[in-house]
């Protein structure tokens, strides 16, 4: 799955390869985080052009992956109401998912839960926004994954949120942790030195990939940002 290409440095943004299965699996990645923060991508992507088609465009994924969707968004939130007043502000989330996602903003419980009244619902549109982004690049009908350098940022952002979900599903406290998960992840994917890739064997072992995959991904653009020449 390290098939991807780092991004590297171009004219008006970043530009990197990844195949059908690596952009199909981060889009409904993207997806999974976008439906927790209260959003839909099919509603993004129609407010983005008063010309979208009707049809969902979503539709080809949703019988794939649901083992890694339910992985991500379903955990913790038994209760649809319950989570629908989380995002709404006021209480804090009880998915650790989601406090990630959204933390506290302050240390003194009532001031956290009155910015968090306050905030939530512009946080999460904005996080749901960015998420757009990520989804719309991995999108494409080439393996050409383009970032514009005004999107740069709202990327980051993005595949950073990703992250967090998957390093709240995989109970990451620490850089121990991410260690690990690293370590385990170049077992499977012979990215050891060892050359003995073997296939994933349960949703666990895939988070353990995808944690790195994403990882390693949003490492290499930020890399190429501080790479990149002024006059790019």
């Amino acid at each position: 799955m390290r098939a991807m290409e780092a991004f590297r440095p171009w004219r008006g943004g970043y530009l990197s390869k990844a195949q059908e299965t690596e952009r199909r699996l981060l889009a409904r990645m993207a997806c999974d985080v976008v439906e927790m923060l209260g959003h839909s991508m099919a509603d993004l992507a129609e407010r983005e052009s008063s010309n979208a088609a009707e049809a969902d465009p979503l539709a080809a994924y949703e019988a794939e992956l649901s083992g890694v969707a339910g992985g991500l968004a379903s955990s913790g939130r038994a209760d649809p109401e319950l989570a629908d007043s989380e995002r709404a502000g006021g209480r804090r989330p009880i998915d650790d998912a989601m406090f990630r996602l959204l933390p506290d903003m302050s240390e003194d419980p009532r001031q956290a839960e009155a910015l968090r009244e306050m905030t939530s619902a512009s946080l999460s549109a904005a996080k749901a926004e960015h998420l757009f982004i990520l989804w719309r690049s991995v999108n494409g009908a080439t393996d050409d994954v383009w970032v514009g350098n005004e999107d740069m940022p709202g990327w980051i952002s993005a595949i950073n949120s990703i992250r967090l979900v998957l390093a709240s599903r995989l109970d990451i406290q620490g850089e121990e942790d991410g260690r690990e998960i690293y370590e385990v992840a170049q077992d499977i994917t012979g990215a050891n030195g060892k050359g003995n890739q073997r296939e994933v064997q349960t949703p666990d072992e895939l988070l353990r990939v995808l944690y790195t995959m994403v990882t390693w991904w949003q490492e290499s653009l930020l890399l190429a940002a501080r790479n990149k020449t002024p006059h790019r």
